[in-house]
């Protein structure tokens, strides 16, 4: 979802966001190797040796046809109730 919020544009892995800190940050980076390992985006200056987070990622055409036909992204990446309920208590105060 984190990779997702920022389409269309070219962009940045923020540090707090995508590292190897917390569990959330690095649930983000996992997610965002097998959105590349699945060709829905192309990871810029990553590389899984020495757990290097990418620098940067661009949505690939299969990853924009995602965004751009509506409920193609839900379909492929179905939000459950247990992980809507698991990101809520993690988030709320």
């Amino acid at each position: 979802m984190a990779a997702y919020s920022a389409y269309p544009e070219y962009v940045y892995c923020e540090r707090d966001e995508f590292n190897w800190h917390t569990s959330e940050a690095r649930t983000n980076l996992f997610d965002l190797y097998y959105l590349g390992d699945s060709g829905y985006i192309e990871l810029i200056r990553s590389t899984l040796e020495g757990r290097r987070r990418p620098d940067f990622f661009i949505l690939t055409p299969a990853g924009a046809n995602l965004i751009e036909i509506p409920g193609k992204l839900d379909n492929t990446f179905p939000v459950t109730s247990e992980s809507h309920e698991r990101h809520n208590s993690t988030t709320t105060p």
